[in-house]
């Protein structure tokens, strides 16, 4: 279950449902291509964190988060877009990338419950 709390925030359901037509079949085939392409993604941040290769890791973040765009993940950005601001300094900070983690965890959560 998650708390009400813990959603506030992470996308706005109505306009996602806008974005789809209304379609809930729409909103599964997109989480569905999310969900496909997440874990690769997300390994190659993490891979190229580990590395300390900075360029491939904001290269990697970018497209994490044009994968997220049609979900408005306003959470999700605002944590990679901290992340990036980070990187761009030439900082690799650990806290940023947990949190960011913590983010999609979440919204793979959320919309999961939303297509189930």
């Amino acid at each position: 279950y998650i708390g009400a709390a813990n959603l506030e925030g992470v996308i706005d359901e109505a306009e996602l449902l806008l974005r789809v037509g209304g379609k809930r079949d729409n909103l599964k085939m997109l989480v569905q291509l999310f969900r496909s392409g997440k874990t690769g993604q997300l390994e190659a941040l993490r891979a190229a964190l580990q590395q300390s290769n900075l360029e491939e890791a904001q290269r990697a973040l970018k497209t994490l988060k044009g994968s997220l765009g049609i979900f408005s993940p306003t959470r999700v950005i605002a944590a990679a877009d901290t992340l990036e601001g980070l990187l761009v300094a030439g900082q690799n900070e650990d806290a940023a990338v947990k949190a960011l983690f913590k983010e999609i965890d979440l919204l793979d959560e959320v919309l999961e419950s939303l297509v189930s």
